[in-house]
Parts: C-alpha cells; structure tokens; sequence
C-alpha cells in the first residue's frame, strides 16, 4: 500500500468529500426525528455554502476545514436544538467571509 503522502491529493479530496456528506446527512437525519416539523432546506443551504467557500481548506492536521463545523452542528442538534442554530453553526466559519454586508 503506498504511503499517505504518495495518495494523489485528488483522491483524499474525494474521500474527505464522501465524508463529510455522509457526516451530514446523519445531521439531517438527527435534525428530522428530534425536530420533526423542522424544514431543513436552511440546514442544507447553509452547508452547500460553507462546502463552496472552504472546499479546498485544511487544517493542520489534515482534516477538512468543515469537518469541525459540522461536529459543533452535530453537538447542538444532540441537544435538539433547532434548524436555524443548526445553520447558524454550520455558517458560522463563512460568514467573516461572506460578500454580504451589514446595513445600519
């Protein structure tokens, strides 16, 4: 087997991918049978942003940038908390980043 670092970063892309989508669909899923009358189309909006905005992000250690995002989701939707917390951490991370703007 070759080593990790001889891995195309294409497939480690791929697979961190895969990952993660399952990783959220158990969210969605957590989402549904603690908050069943929850519509978790904000939920998915949020994360098909934070995918696009850190796709290509690292952190030291190797794993995905969202990977952390989507744990701190995972936490407050064990606590049955509702679908805009929910979004509210899995935008938290994009939204420094985000072309929208405050207004006063």
């Amino acid at each position: 087997m070759p080593s990790p670092d001889k891995i195309p970063l294409s497939f480690n892309r791929d697979r961190a991918v895969r990952q993660l989508d399952a990783r959220f669909e158990e969210l969605l899923e957590k989402l549904r049978k603690n908050r069943p009358s929850e519509d978790p189309w904000m939920v998915r909006r949020a994360y098909e942003i934070a995918t696009e905005r850190h796709r290509d992000q690292f952190r030291s250690s190797g794993e995905p940038y969202l990977s952390h995002l989507l744990e701190v989701a995972h936490i407050l939707a064990d606590m049955r908390l509702d679908a805009t917390t929910l979004t509210a951490a899995s935008k938290s991370a994009s939204a420094p980043m985000s072309p929208i703007s405050s207004r006063a």
